[in-house]
């Protein structure tokens, strides 16, 4: 199994999620929409616990696209410091024209 993380990627990944968000809700809407016709039938007990499981199941629902959007931006925080993380490492272990820091530490030309 290889390990990695392609510079990049997870900034694609990002614009992924918070293009989804929008759609989502907008699903979420339309369920809640469909839903609250479809409830009108229900009368007397089951009404009220329809009643309570629907709205907690939309309370939690109505945190997913502040979740989403947090994630997006977490994955883009994630590439942003990778890119410079690995610049840094970059920068480290080489020492320009007179060779590298790398080449100091294992012996090689000078």
């Amino acid at each position: 199994m290889t390990i990695g993380l392609d510079i990049g990627e997870p900034s694609a990944a990002a614009l992924t999620v918070a293009e989804g968000v929008e759609p989502l809700q907008a699903l979420l809407t339309e369920l809640s929409d469909a839903v609250g016709v479809a409830a009108g039938g229900f009368r007397g007990a089951a009404a009220g616990g329809l009643g309570t499981a629907l709205t907690a199941w939309f309370d939690v629902a109505g945190t997913l696209a502040p979740i989403l959007e947090a994630y997006s931006q977490a994955l883009a925080t994630v590439d942003h410091e990778h890119a410079a993380n690995e610049t840094a490492q970059v920068g480290r272990y080489s020492g320009g024209s007179g060779g590298s820091h790398l080449d100091d530490r294992l012996g090689g030309p000078r």
